[in-house]
């Protein structure tokens, strides 16, 4: 009731703001998103411990390699680093292996 209160901070001390409701996904989020939401939420075959993962599941997990290649490349393209060593998506892993990261 009667506390003391400081006055506002100028526009230059206050803290950045950041709002995820205004960020996106990158497309490469994106189709991993899709991928794990169906793997984990959506398909009763893919949750299943003893199961294989079904045919949509592979299907969006390829349009996540897919995408995951095109950046990679871009990134080459344009300077960065084109090394894809230790990363399963860049290497060509195929769905489902098991991956030694060094």
């Amino acid at each position: 009731m009667g506390e003391r209160k400081d006055p506002e901070p100028t526009a230059e001390r206050r803290p950045t703001l950041i709002v995820a409701a205004a960020s996106r996904l990158s497309p490469v989020q994106q189709a991993w998103k899709r991928y794990v939401d169906h793997s984990l939420y959506v398909c009763d075959t893919c949750r299943r411990v003893d199961g294989s993962p079904c045919g949509t599941a592979e299907e969006l997990y390829r349009t996540y390699r897919a995408q995951a290649d095109a950046a990679f490349d871009e990134v080459a393209r344009s300077g960065g680093s084109s090394k894809r060593d230790g990363n399963p998506v860049a290497s060509g892993e195929s769905f489902g292996q098991s991956v030694d990261v060094q």
